[in-house]
């Protein structure tokens, strides 16, 4: 309600030089209310009242008297015929001495405008012009009171403009920065710099961004975005396929005048998804930040806690070519034959097989991520494939006929192929699970010991987020009572550190349950003076709990979360009782395991680090 006030600047166009161009030279603002249509109305409806001897709360609404006193060239009424507020009729005339009262100089609040010349472009009938100079008596610029058909001309121009690809006007663009890092140090990095123009149909392209980087398991970014001076948001991206390792970005914005918010794309020449698929940031979504772009950068110059990079093992060739007295993987799939029994169990044995290499590196057949050897031959990857459909087949029927396995090669064999486990298996070994928390039977637990290889094996083939969420607080809770813990924390520590979606479903819940119930473990395995692999599956369960630090980077930090320094306390009794060859191994791995949950330091590979903690 009031008076735009819009500063504009007269320039030449390069290309035409004898064309005048009108340039948006900084931001509008309302001044003067009472001269704003709504303050016009007021004043009229309150004159045509008095001059009736009537007041605002007689009338039952707004006389038509008023828009033809405001706005028509000539009055045509000088009465009406209005209805009262209390449902009487009244012949209403026009006040003799105008609807418009006198305020000289009453746009004090104005100043002295830094302009050349004031265009004021109004409704208001012209026989009022006089009533509006005298209004703007005070102003020290001229002031030109533009015509009504003005507007309607210079609309006609501008489309003729528009019609030759010339420009109509220039617009000075809304300055956006973003957060960057520059020589390790935050700063706001201009987008669109202060003082951008753009001619109005024509579209402003940023310069490329491209010393940012996409960090490796990382499944969202954050971003930091100032809009104008002093708006900051901040923007969490949607989620893809994190990368496994670091991939350099390239962000760019471009915007339209008048078009609003302007479109930001983060892209990368490097890493083929996202070439593929750019993020695009939605500015509605975008979260307000009540902190100022100072404090922001602060915040981002203190070293964030260390987030576990989840246990990604590589394939080696090794275990395909074999070793003297122990034939390798590929031998053994070009004669596999499912029906025999034997090469089940050979095939079982050799693909978890790991190797030591000359560099003393040990590497299984299949990386963890169901990835094979670079040099892996075509012929090896058909046998594997092939004898993967077998064991499946396999499987499925048992599943079918409702007949318990003999032994637990076949999904021995298949678990260990990770991600290459074919699908229906892993969804019949999750229903395995779900057996083994309900104490149900199934049919791949007949087997002795069936129920270690069908918990260990879900910890290795389960990636699925639907599983994941709901197996994760599952295990937790059925632990809490179990009576032996070493299969459930297999699983939960196979889940809580390899698959890449894990951080993202701990991010959807709810993490005081499953610090509790971690919590719970640990005090156990304390109380009960329990090493090993069972302290070593704990260990790794709750390091997995910090990979939710992709998503919300100061989870889980002693100084912040009180679970997070339970956990220290409680890790602190653990090694006071440790004793054997391997306690010293142990006792530096939970130290790691302290820094981090402190914030102060600890390994990114410290799964890698827990997995050496033998018996």
């Amino acid at each position: 309600m009031g008076s735009e006030l819009q500063y504009l600047t007269l320039r030449r166009l390069p290309a035409e030089d004898h064309v005048l161009v009108p340039e948006r030279a900084g931001f509008g603002q309302v001044v003067a209310p009472h001269l704003g249509l709504q303050g016009l109305h007021d004043d009229a409806e309150q004159a045509i009242a008095q001059a009736n001897g009537l007041t605002l709360t007689d009338l039952s609404g707004r006389p038509r008297l008023q828009d033809d006193q405001l706005f028509a060239p000539c009055p045509v009424l000088k009465t009406e015929v209005f209805r009262l507020e209390n449902a009487d009729w009244r012949l209403l005339r026009a006040p003799a001495t105008g609807v418009l009262p006198q305020r000289a100089g009453s746009v004090d609040a104005l100043g002295d405008l830094a302009a050349d010349i004031v265009l004021l472009s109004t409704p208001l009938a012209a026989r009022h012009h006089g009533w509006l100079r005298t209004v703007l008596g005070k102003l020290t610029v001229p002031v030109q009171i533009l015509a009504s058909g003005t507007s309607a001309r210079g609309c006609l121009e501008a489309a003729r403009r528009i019609a030759r690809g010339a420009p109509h006007y220039l617009d000075r663009l809304d300055p956006v920065a973003l957060v960057v890092l520059r020589l390790g140090e935050p700063v706001f990095e201009d987008l669109i710099p202060a003082g951008a123009i753009v001619p109005g149909n024509r579209e402003y392209v940023s310069p490329p961004i491209r010393n940012m980087v996409w960090g490796r398991g990382m499944a969202t970014a954050q971003f930091f975005l100032r809009k104008g001076q002093h708006e900051i948001r901040r923007w969490v991206t949607p989620e893809v396929p994190a990368p496994d390792g670091e991939e350099h970005l390239l962000i760019q914005l471009k915007q339209r005048p008048a078009q609003g918010w302007a479109a930001l794309t983060i892209s990368s020449a490097s890493w083929d998804y996202l070439a593929r698929n750019p993020v695009r940031l939605d500015w509605m979504t975008l979260e307000r930040e009540s902190r100022s772009g100072d404090e922001i950068l602060a915040s981002l110059r203190q070293p964030r806690p260390v987030v576990p990079q989840r246990v990604h093992q590589p394939a080696g060739m090794l275990a395909w070519e074999g070793m003297p007295g122990r034939e390798g993987l590929g031998d053994l799939l070009a004669r596999f034959d499912v029906g025999r029994p034997g090469d089940i169990s050979e095939l079982a044995d050799t693909i978890r097989w790991s190797p030591r290499a000359q560099d003393g590196s040990r590497l299984r057949a299949i990386g963890s991520d169901g990835d094979l050897p670079p040099a892996l031959d075509h012929v090896a990857l058909v046998n594997l494939q092939r004898a993967a459909e077998a064991l499946s087949k396999y499987l499925m029927e048992k599943v079918a006929r409702q007949r318990g396995l003999a032994n637990n090669g076949p999904l021995l064999a298949l678990t260990w192929m990770y991600e290459r486990c074919p699908a229906e298996v892993v969804r019949e070994i999750v229903g395995a699970v779900r057996c083994v928390l309900e104490n149900r039977r199934h049919v791949f637990l007949e087997p002795v010991a069936s129920t270690t290889v069908v918990m260990h094996g879900a910890g290795r083939v389960v990636r699925e987020p639907g599983d994941l969420i709901e197996l994760i607080p599952r295990v937790l809770d059925w632990l809490a009572d179990a009576s032996s813990l070493n299969n459930g924390l297999g699983l939960l520590a196979g889940i809580m550190s390899r698959p890449a979606a894990t951080s993202r479903i701990l991010s959807q819940l709810d993490m005081d349950h499953l610090a509790a119930g971690l919590m719970g473990i640990l005090r156990r395995l304390t109380r009960q003076r329990i090493s090993g692999s069972r302290l070593k599956y704990a260990l790794i369960a709750m390091v997995g709990l910090l990979r939710v630090r992709e998503h919300d980077p100061w989870a889980l930090v002693a100084d912040r979360s009180r679970w997070a320094t339970s956990f220290v306390e409680i890790l602190r009794q653990e090694t006071g009782y440790l004793r054997g060859a391997q306690a010293s191994r142990t006792i530096e791995s939970i130290a790691e395991v302290i820094m981090m949950l402190e914030g102060v330091g600890g390994r990114p590979d410290i799964f890698s680090v827990l997995e050496t903690i033998e018996e």
